[in-house]
């Protein structure tokens, strides 16, 4: 009896570390867009905070955030800019394809402040918000309101 409780913890736990040491090809590319979901979000989430707290227009500068410890550094850009009614929006932006803009919004429980630039709008679950021209056709896109 003793055995097969044995036999069956390490049958199990080889099948666990295979799964975690292992990712066949569309795995791979799974977790890659996982992981850039990951990183965008803790980005996004360091922005917006240093924006509600400073409500400055300009880029925030990465050396001012407030990010996790051994995060890496992406391709992504902020800009924090005037609404035209005197507020500020803050936008978090990258270029990115449609699998890692899907792992984002997976990730933010399909926020409506998530979407992606299609041709100078935000697209988002079937609504749309007009962006600025800085930002490139096809980036994910994040924006807060700051009063």
């Amino acid at each position: 009896m003793i055995a097969q409780m044995v036999f069956g913890f390490l049958l199990g736990l080889v099948a666990l570390l295979s799964a975690l040491f292992y990712a066949g090809p569309g795995e791979r590319g799974e977790q890659k867009s996982q992981a850039y979901a990951l990183g965008f979000v803790a980005y996004r989430n360091a922005v917006n905070a240093y924006a509600l707290e400073h409500k400055t227009p300009g880029t925030v500068p990465e050396s001012a955030l407030e990010l996790p410890t051994g995060f890496m550094a992406g391709d992504w850009t902020n800009a924090v800019v005037s609404d035209g009614a005197g507020g500020l929006i803050c936008y978090v932006y990258a270029p990115s394809g449609g699998d890692e803009i899907l792992a984002i919004q997976d990730l933010l429980h399909y926020s409506a402040a998530v979407g992606w630039n299609n041709h100078g709008v935000l697209y988002r679950n079937g609504s749309f918000y007009p962006l600025p021209d800085f930002i490139a056709h096809g980036s994910v896109v994040s924006l807060i309101g700051i009063q």
